[in-house]
């Protein structure tokens, strides 16, 4: 499994923050920085086709603004996983019902946030992401989650931090809602 970080260029402070939190998973991640675009929406979106075209195998990516709340179960869930599951949430703002798998995985079809994602085949996925004018999450929810091979994690594992959102131009404090989606995969 290759982990990376995505991170903005100058955000050290965040950056360490999310290194540290990641040592929490035993796992040592790359640094991968943002593709640079003036509109930042447009640089996120880039970064992601970027990254997933470039990696081979199985991605576990987290972005630089995640919070891991409790990783124990990490690998009982991701060996739950069927053989062709296209993305695994560790954590998410769910937006469309869920359906349980199995003891520690449900069925997402519908979810937005992709602070902390594995995908199974990061190259395919990008392949079939071709307009990055089109937000990543909301591609991911359109494209991928109709085709019921993307899940969530239970117990929820990671959070998104409250931070000044360059992306979004406003603070971001999305706990309200992960906590919210987090009981409903208990």
């Amino acid at each position: 499994m290759v982990c990376k970080v995505l991170t903005v260029p100058g955000q050290v402070l965040r950056l360490n923050d999310a290194l540290e939190q990641i040592k929490k998973t035993g796992m040592v991640p790359s640094v991968v920085y943002a593709e640079h675009d003036d509109n930042p929406k447009h640089s996120f979106n880039k970064s992601m086709k970027k990254i997933l075209s470039e990696t081979d195998g199985t991605l576990l990516l987290f972005e630089d603004d995640v919070v891991i709340k409790d990783f124990s179960h990490f690998s009982k869930a991701f060996a739950q996983l069927p053989d062709d599951w296209d993305l695994c949430y560790l954590g998410a703002n769910l937006v469309a019902p869920i359906e349980r798998y199995s003891e520690n995985l449900f069925k997402t079809f519908g979810a937005w946030t992709t602070h902390a994602v594995m995908y199974r085949n990061p190259k395919a996925i990008a392949e079939r992401y071709e307009d990055t004018s089109v937000m990543f999450d909301d591609w991911l929810k359109t494209w991928i989650h109709p085709n019921g091979k993307t899940f969530i994690m239970s117990p929820m594992i990671a959070w998104q931090k409250p931070h000044p959102s360059q992306l979004w131009g406003h603070f971001a404090d999305y706990t309200d809602i992960f906590n919210a989606s987090a009981n409903k995969i208990l």
